[in-house]
């Protein structure tokens, strides 16, 4: 059984390659996940800000379009 802290470091490692490549929402989503649990969520929302920290509405706009659970997704970006 994996533990918590060692998905949350492979998510960074996933965050920092996704960011590097100004990936889309699609690829964040099919990369970090975007379901209720924390350990897909917290990333998705910190590379949502990461990819779209010049801009608040874009960065809401781009947590709705990762999908699913996008109300926690996007209120952790903003």
């Amino acid at each position: 059984c994996r533990d918590d802290a060692e998905e949350f470091l492979e998510a960074f490692d996933a965050i920092y390659k996704l960011t590097a490549d100004n990936a889309d929402a699609v690829t964040v989503a099919e990369t970090l996940g975007n379901g209720l649990e924390a350990f897909t969520s917290i990333p998705a929302a910190l590379c949502a800000f990461l990819l779209n920290y010049q801009s608040f509405s874009d960065a809401v706009r781009f947590s709705v379009a990762i999908g699913n659970d996008t109300d926690t997704i996007a209120a952790m970006c903003g």
